[in-house]
Parts: structure tokens; sequence; C-alpha cells
């Protein structure tokens, strides 16, 4: 690299989506290792939120999207870390059983249904605690507008390509995205008017119509992820041409 040539400052941020916006994003990052060849370094910016922060912490441990994938599809390789968890750091061990109702959980499950973007803080050590995803589903905001040459938004929970699906749960979804998209949006925006490349991949219709209103369905995770690998390729490829022809538009 000449002495005039400058790396590229990169910054990725992956936005909350549960079950199923975790795949959708190791798919997106497998189409941005695909398409474009990069993938987040030790010297770029990751930020997460909610399923997103759990994908910048393994990167952040130096577990590769190449491993993280295997793990999602079931199919590890014998030399590949353990990715599992466990509430108790002293016994180690493999992911726990999924908690049912239990004494404590029926009022949860009322604040969810009374205000399904808000639940009753977490009280720890006397200071109170709430979701990231409260604040923001991605917090792009976090991200410093004249820091970052290139900005790579991978939002789960967003939705550029709205569909119309007929069914109530889902409509409900939708109206919920159509929020997020314009918060995230407005973020993005401030980004690339201080001179940051931004490419903000959300789900399309395909991805949406796989994903469903349940995005803590497990029994989905792998075709979303083979459908985002595929549509976000797409959309990556469309952004490229994009940005090529206004490059060239005198």
């Amino acid at each position: 690299m000449s002495d005039h040539q400058k790396p590229v400052r990169r910054a990725f941020v992956f936005g909350g989506g549960g079950v199923l916006g975790f795949a959708w994003i190791v798919g997106a990052l497998t189409a941005i290792q695909h398409e474009l060849g990069i993938e987040p370094g030790a010297g770029d910016l990751v930020v997460g939120t909610s399923a997103g922060s759990v994908i910048a912490g393994l990167l952040g441990c130096g577990v590769d999207i190449d491993t993280i994938r295997r793990h999602q599809l079931g199919m590890p390789l014998p030399e590949d870390p353990a990715i599992t968890w466990n509430y108790d750091v002293d016994t180690g061990g493999s992911l726990p059983r999924r908690p049912g109702l239990r004494p404590g959980s029926p009022r949860l499950l009322w604040d969810g249904i009374r205000q399904p973007s808000m639940v009753s803080p977490v009280r720890i050590d006397a200071r109170s605690y709430i979701d990231g995803g409260t604040a923001s589903n991605a917090s792009v905001d976090l991200v410093p507008k004249d820091e970052f040459d290139e900005v790579y938004v991978l939002a789960p929970m967003a939705a550029l390509e709205p569909d119309s699906p007929r069914s109530p749960v889902a409509m409900v979804e939708r109206r919920m995205r159509r929020a997020i998209t314009k918060g995230i949006a407005g973020d993005v925006a401030v980004l690339r008017e201080a001179g940051a490349r931004v490419m903000l991949l959300t789900p399309g219709r395909d991805d949406l119509s796989v994903m469903g209103a349940n995005l803590m369905n497990p029994n989905r995770r792998i075709v979303v992820l083979h459908t985002t690998m595929r549509t976000a390729a797409v959309e990556l490829r469309n952004q490229q041409h994009g940005a090529r022809r206004r490059v060239a538009t005198p």
C-alpha cells in the first residue's frame, strides 16, 4: 500500500430481530463476503443491538462469519469453536432448555401484550436496564458520522420493500416494520450527508415471506439464511450498479 493510499474505514451495524433476524444477518454477511470480498475485521467498528449484538460479540471474539454460518446450518467442523450458552459460567455446558410459563413470566407476557414495544425494566445492582432495541432497533446513530468511509447497515426488522400480507398478525408486524424503517432511514441519511457510503440491507418480499410474523420461530432459521444469501446478493449488486450510475452521470 502506497503512502498516499489510506485504508478504508468501515463500520458494520446489526439490528435486532430475534432468532430469524440473527439468521438473516448471517445470510446478509455471507452475501457481503461473497459479493464484495469483505467481512468485519479487527480494525472495523461493529455495532449490534439485541440479536445483532450477539453476532457483534461473536465477531469481536474472533469467530468468523463462515463458522457462525456453519453453526446456524447445524454443520460445524470438528475444529470449529463451540458456540453455546449457559447462565452459570462455572458449569459450561450447552444451550439451556427453552423456558416455558412459570412464576414471574405471566406478568412479562402480559406486559408484552399490553405494550408490545416495551416491557418493565430489569433492576441489576441498583440500576435499571431495558432491551437496547427499545431505544433504537439498529443504533445506527452510534456510528460517528465523520469517521467512516463505508457503513454497512443490516436491519432485519426494517423493510425497504414492504409486502402486503393478509394475516392480521403479519399486518401488525409490518406496521411496526414501517416505523422502524423510518427511524433507520433517518439515521442513514445523516451518515450519507456526512459523506459516508452507506449500504442499507433489509429483508425484501421473498425474505418476509419465509420469515413470517414470528421472528422467534427456529424452524425457519435455515430457509431464512439460504433465502437471504440469494436476495442480499442481488440487492448488493443493484446498489453497486446504482452507485456506479450516479458516479457516471455528469
